[in-house]
């Protein structure tokens, strides 16, 4: 019984933050779709500038 309350103590935390847990696994998984292309894009404003000293990150 007390696994059950627990359960469903669990389960009604879930609901409740159900958008909350979808909003942040996809800012997650867009975060890491996008990274390539924005270390692209600071890379080239990097390389524009004359200080290139944080190309290195990969």
């Amino acid at each position: 019984m007390i696994a059950l309350s627990i359960l469903k103590n669990i389960i009604f935390l879930f609901c409740f933050f159900y958008k909350t847990i979808i909003f942040f696994l996809f800012f997650f998984f867009l975060l890491i779709f996008l990274s390539p292309l924005l270390q692209i894009c600071l890379y080239q404003t990097q390389s524009t500038q004359p200080n290139t000293t944080n190309t290195s990150l990969v």
